[in-house]
């Protein structure tokens, strides 16, 4: 496809005096191979990477993280963790803790959890990281249901500014029990200042919800088309 097309043109190096913007396509479309594509030699490419520790382009390194994140298992987490902790810089700091929240285990969540509560994550960083997790497609479901059953100890643990914050992802939950539970739930649970963003963000979820009530079975066909056509 295109996609893979720009990829294999751009290659994983890039050229003396290159232009930020081809930097930054190479990025992106290395990223789009690994992770959309899920391209067995884009994703071995990028483990290399990440596990030699070697220079490289910015973007491409970032791209390579993503990718790798993607894929990852709880070693990966644990690597990423002792990544973040080690790092000489804040934005390191972040960059590899949210590279950790991407890894689809479901034993992520959990961990995250613990390291909210325990204070291993700062309470600055707290809340875009469990906003991470929530808008996660294999553990996002599964860190809401974490984070509604810890509620009072999840929101002592943030600064009360910032509290609403995890939500920001929130709108990638269609779940419909999730869906179903959330006028109630904040009803019950409300979050004090921020009943307008609470509200836009119910509103979020519920067009995403129709929407894939509407559509899955008409994308799942096509896709089940495609691939009996013998489209990738």
């Amino acid at each position: 496809g295109l996609t893979d097309g720009l990829a294999e043109n751009l290659g994983w190096v890039a050229a003396p005096g290159e232009s930020d913007r081809k930097r930054a396509l190479r990025g992106l479309m290395l990223r789009a191979r690994g992770t959309l594509g899920q391209d067995p030699e884009t994703i071995s490419l990028a483990r290399s990477l990440i596990a030699s520790g070697a220079e490289s382009d910015a973007e491409v390194a970032d791209a390579a993280l993503s990718v790798t994140a993607a894929h990852g298992d709880l070693d990966d987490f644990d690597r990423f963790i002792a990544m973040s902790e080690s790092a000489a810089t804040p934005q390191l700091t972040v960059k590899y803790l949210r590279a950790a929240a991407q890894v689809p285990d479901t034993e992520v969540p959990r961990r995250i959890l613990d390291m909210v509560f325990d204070r291993r994550i700062r309470s600055q960083d707290a809340f875009w990281v469990l906003a991470v997790l929530i808008g996660q497609k294999t553990t996002g479901a599964t860190t809401w249901r974490l984070v509604t059953g810890h509620w009072d100890a999840v929101m002592a643990a943030l600064p009360p500014a910032h509290r609403y914050r995890i939500l920001d992802n929130l709108k990638y939950r269609s779940e419909p029990d999730i869906v179903e539970s959330l006028p109630a739930w904040f009803a019950a649970h409300p979050i004090p200042g921020s009943e307008k963003a609470i509200s836009q963000r119910i509103e979020m979820v519920n067009v995403r919800a129709g929407l894939r009530q509407r559509e899955s079975e008409r994308i799942g066909e096509a896709i089940r088309s495609a691939r009996s056509d013998g489209l990738p």
